[in-house]
């Protein structure tokens, strides 16, 4: 799948195109389907144990439940109340061929009570039933809230030690952790399972924006595996930036690439990430970055501007009623007062 998106970097265009490729699919799958093992290679028995802490057994209870089984996915669910925190579900034997058992499915979980979800995922000794791993895809038991809740379906992936086994149990199920009935179910689907781990790292990558930022400033890439170790190769228009190896505690890790200050070309962000056996999965952005145009626009002549002026009146125009005096109105004003007078003196001389 293509996803494009246009974003404004600095002063150029940058269009993003976002790939992701992976080096395991469902061909692969296919491929190698004598090494994975899914819900319809095996043969699953109801099974409900009260588990015993100090010692990791697997002690036999009856509980009232049922199972529906098909080929793509299995449910139990709870029909009456039980003994306290009895691991109620169905169980199967599985090959073992190598030290690394790696168990990679989906799962539901829902009960009338949210801190009633709880499931659980084992590997058994089939001739001691003692416990030689479990993990809780849910377990909601502490949180105290009494709403019903279903958690809807999401991918897990675990690794168990079967070191110097031929066969184990591969338990699902859930825990009864009250005597109450509370309506508790799960289901698991898309089950694959393989003795040796041939499923390469999940990676999938995001544009990073600092907070409140509009233009992206790097990628991040999250990471997983079971074998919580590996390398990473990151590389700019094929051509090796960096090289290093990465580690987990069992949650995805976040590897982080800052962009630089990059002329305006083709660009290919791409990691490539290996696990411990050397399963390797790929993660590519793509990178235009165009200079930004710059529109200019002359108007129309039909277009009105409105600018700030100053007229002079024109000889039509009516002035404001303003007696207006000049200087030289005044010098000619004094001179004719001055001829009056001197006319008027001589006419009186002359009487």
């Amino acid at each position: 799948m293509l996803i494009v998106l246009l974003l404004l970097f600095s002063s150029f265009t940058i269009l993003i195109s976002y790939v992701y490729t992976a080096e395991f699919g469902e061909d692969d799958l296919q491929n190698n389907s004598e090494n994975i093992l899914t819900i319809s290679d095996f043969n699953w028995t109801e099974g409900s144990f009260l588990p015993h802490y100090e010692t990791g057994y697997a002690e036999p209870k009856t509980e009232d439940f049922s199972s529906n089984i098909t080929e793509s996915e299995i449910h139990v669910y709870e029909t009456s109340s039980s003994y306290y925190h009895l691991y109620a579900g169905v169980y199967a034997l599985i090959p073992i061929s190598g030290d690394i058992t790696e168990i990679n499915f989906e799962a539901s979980a829902s009960s009338s009570r949210y801190d009633q979800v709880i499931m659980g995922v084992g590997i058994i000794d089939p001739i001691t039933m003692k416990y030689l791993g479990v993990k809780r895809p849910y377990n909601y038991q502490d949180t105290g809230i009494s709403t019903p809740h279903d958690t809807g379906f999401n991918h897990f992936v675990y690794t168990f030690d079967t070191e110097g086994y031929n066969e184990v149990f591969l338990f699902f199920f859930y825990i009864d952790a009250t005597v109450a009935y509370w309506e508790q179910s799960i289901r698991v689907r898309n089950l694959a399972l393989s003795s040796d781990d041939i499923l390469p790292p999940s990676v999938h990558g995001h544009l990073l924006f600092l907070p409140g930022g509009e233009e992206p400033v790097g990628i991040e890439w999250y990471v997983f595996d079971s074998s919580c170790e590996g390398h990473y190769w990151i590389l700019v228009n094929d051509s090796l930036i960096i090289q290093d190896e990465w580690y987990s505690s069992g949650i995805e890790v976040v590897i982080t690439f800052l962009f630089g200050d990059y002329t305006p070309a083709f660009y290919n962000f791409t990691i490539a990430v290996s696990d411990k056996y050397e399963n390797i999965s790929v993660d590519t952005i793509i990178c235009e970055i165009r200079a930004e145009e710059v529109i200019t626009t002359t108007p129309d002549q039909n277009d009105t501007l409105t600018i700030p002026y100053t007229t002079t009146p024109n000889e039509s125009d009516t002035l404001p009623d303003t007696t207006i005096i000049s200087f030289s109105s005044i010098i000619w004003t004094i001179f004719a007062l001055f001829a009056l007078t001197s006319i008027f003196v001589s006419m009186k001389k002359k009487r």
